[in-house]
């Protein structure tokens, strides 16, 4: 498919395609399916592990899915924004991510689509 955009401007500047996460795993498939790139998922932790909030999917299975489906209809990165996680869980599913998880420069700004080709940029929110 033949992009008729310039990607090489920050993340920030273009609009990007959402959804909230409420039917779990099937959910996400089926978002990605239709091209979305921002996913943002509510997360509780009764079991240990946090889980999809309303279901009994796995974060880590979630991220698992966007990993291995997240570039079948685009290259361009998939945002995801993970609420209510500990900064240790959100460390060990960045590292889970491996060459995918997108590494932020440390002044803040964020990279291009092009430069972030086939990347998943994980942030956290506080429920607060």
């Amino acid at each position: 498919r033949k992009v008729h955009q310039d990607m090489t401007r920050p993340l920030s500047c273009y609009w990007i395609c959402s959804h909230e996460v409420s039917a779990g795993i099937m959910g996400i498939r089926a978002a990605l399916n239709r091209g979305c790139r921002c996913i943002r998922m509510v997360c509780e932790t009764s079991s240990g592990w946090p889980q999809l909030a309303g279901t009994k999917d796995r974060l880590e299975d979630a991220l698992r899915i966007i990993k291995n489906d997240g570039f079948s209809r685009s290259v361009y990165p998939v945002v995801v924004i993970v609420q209510n996680v500990d900064d240790a869980a959100l460390a060990q599913l960045v590292e889970m991510l491996g060459s995918s998880a997108l590494k932020l420069q440390s002044s803040g700004v964020l990279p291009s689509p092009d430069a972030a080709r086939e990347k998943i940029l994980v942030a956290s929110q506080s429920s607060t």
